[in-house]
């Protein structure tokens, strides 16, 4: 499958197919959605995911039409998901994709998005 976004039931379930190289922790960030539960679906490589809940972290940014939410001063915890493995996030988990295990490398996900409204 290519990268894009697939709709699966209108604006209530889709898919986005990502490719992307991880990156160093400085450049990560956590982040939050309003309304949107992911479920990310590693499919080729592997990268580490910070996880924490959300009221335990301040805003940076936010845009609720865009169901983003960027956070500061976050500490929390980091997992591995690799190849074949997922993860689910719900709108009060803060978590951080993208952090590289080692060194940035090339990967592939799909992050499955279920309105919980």
């Amino acid at each position: 499958m290519r990268t894009g976004t697939y709709q699966i039931e209108d604006d209530n379930v889709f898919v986005m197919i990502q490719e992307y190289d991880t990156k160093r922790p400085e450049q990560c960030f956590y982040e939050a959605h309003y309304q949107y539960t992911d479920i990310q679906y590693m499919i080729r490589g592997e990268e580490k995911m910070g996880y924490t809940n959300v009221a335990n972290k301040k805003v940076k940014k936010a845009d609720k039409e865009k169901d983003f939410i960027e956070l500061t001063e976050v500490n929390g915890d980091l997992f591995l998901v690799t190849e074949g493995s997922f993860a689910v996030f719900t709108p009060q988990d803060a978590h951080m994709p993208g952090h590289c295990v080692d060194q940035p490398r090339a990967i592939k996900k799909a992050v499955v998005k279920v309105l919980m409204d």
